[in-house]
């Protein structure tokens, strides 16, 4: 709504400006400049820009809601409280990148008898190695320099999110990983929740191989029981699909709803990808990298984990991980019910600390204590995910967070 209200008074005034020639000056109406980007979001807009190693440019564009007889002009400042809000905006904690690894750009002139600048180029340099992985971003505001035209305050800030690359050792499981969580405190119970993770996985595909799995002692599958697996099609509809190549997810009641049927919402042997579970408290969404894949009601109420794991054991006594090769990274377990905007933003890895972030494991090899098989939580809230799997690791190096395939060793 907030967008919309944004588009529709800009609008508005902009188109006031075509009404009449005398019109299209700033006479005696207020003259009004933003970045031409800011509707592509609600609030304060956000970019998402991968820095690769040759660096990487991002464009903005100053527009006026009048022509001006005499031109403006305006300038790109770094806000920290402009983050501030975005970060308050989609709970993340976005850092500002040091102003070493970025330019601005120069002054932004509007034209008399203009109302647009040229796109501004804020370029951005390589990020160094100790920086990947963590999240960053580049705040602006729109400043006025000279003229008659004032700097609107609705749509003249722009946070520009800093991708970077980063170059992990993973493991590559063969067979069941049987990754199990260890809650410190035995228990978690949450209204919300969003578990979300990360895999390149092989052919061929089984029934009943879990992604994420959750029960309760004594409980009888009607509250806290939760099972994400590989089912259903039993038969694959046409070339190009698999036998089992939807994760199913089964919730209160053992009530279950899959994937829509677009193609890209199943799993893809040999590709990396990304599937997400949110809960608001009563509805369930799966998101498949990124993408909304379907959504399913169920009962209101609190949910409880105690025994959880990732690809572990199925709903019945059957191994059905023989043969399996699988390579897992970014799994993360959230006490909220996170949004569209995100999972996209945040699937190749996330900031911490944050509050929302209950655990996060990223399962590369410097998070690795071998003695005792289990992988370190970054989140900080020293939650443990432990393997049993601990013979049949492969380490695969220098795998890069943005690869979207890794050859299997």
């Amino acid at each position: 709504m907030k967008k919309l209200l944004n588009i529709l008074a800009l609008s508005a005034v902009a188109l006031a400006a075509f009404s009449c020639n005398d019109a299209e000056y700033g006479v005696s109406e207020e003259i009004e400049a933003f970045f031409v980007e800011s509707f592509d979001a609600t609030g304060i807009a956000g970019l998402p820009l991968l820095v690769t190693d040759d660096g990487a440019t991002a464009e903005l564009t100053v527009s006026l809601t009048k022509k001006t007889r005499t031109g403006a002009s305006f300038r790109l400042v770094v806000d920290q409280a402009v983050l501030d809000q975005y970060n308050k905006e989609n709970n993340m904690v976005y850092s500002v990148l040091d102003e070493a690894y970025y330019d601005l750009g120069g002054e932004i002139t509007i034209e008399p008898d203009a109302y647009s600048a040229l796109p501004v180029q804020i370029g951005i340099s390589p990020v160094p190695n100790e920086l990947s992985g963590s999240l960053l971003a580049i705040p602006v505001r729109l400043e006025k320099v000279s003229g008659d035209a004032d700097v609107t305050s609705t749509t003249s800030t722009y946070v520009i999110v800093v991708n970077t690359i980063l170059r992990s050792t993973l493991p590559m499981f063969n067979g069941r990983p049987d990754l199990t969580v260890v809650w410190p405190e035995g228990t978690w119970t949450t209204t919300e929740y969003t578990f979300e993770g990360k895999f390149q996985i092989a052919l061929p595909y089984d029934r009943d191989r879990v992604f994420f799995k959750n029960q309760v002692d004594g409980d009888d599958a009607s509250v806290n029981f939760i099972l994400t697996r590989w089912e259903d099609p039993q038969t694959a509809p046409h070339s190009g699909r698999y036998d089992h190549d939807g994760i199913q997810y089964l919730g209160r009641g053992r009530t279950h709803f899959n994937p829509g049927e677009d193609d890209a919402f199943y799993i893809k042997p040999d590709v990396w990808q990304h599937y997400a579970i949110t809960f608001d408290g009563s509805t369930a969404t799966m998101y498949v990298n990124g993408r909304n894949a379907a959504t399913n009601t169920y009962a209101s109420g609190t949910t409880t984990f105690q025994h959880s794991g990732w690809f572990i054991q199925g709903d019945d006594a059957t191994n059905h991980w023989y043969g399996a090769k699988i390579i897992v990274t970014e799994l993360r377990i959230w006490r909220t019910c996170r949004t569209a905007e995100q999972i996209t933003n945040n699937i190749n890895n996330t900031g911490t600390p944050n509050a929302d972030l209950v655990a996060y494991w990223r399962l590369n090899k410097e998070s690795y204590n071998e003695a005792e098989g289990y992988f370190e939580d970054l989140s900080g809230n020293g939650v443990l995910l432990k393997t049993s799997n601990t013979t049949n690791i492969t380490w695969i190096e220098d795998i890069e967070s943005t690869a979207t395939s890794t050859p299997w060793p």
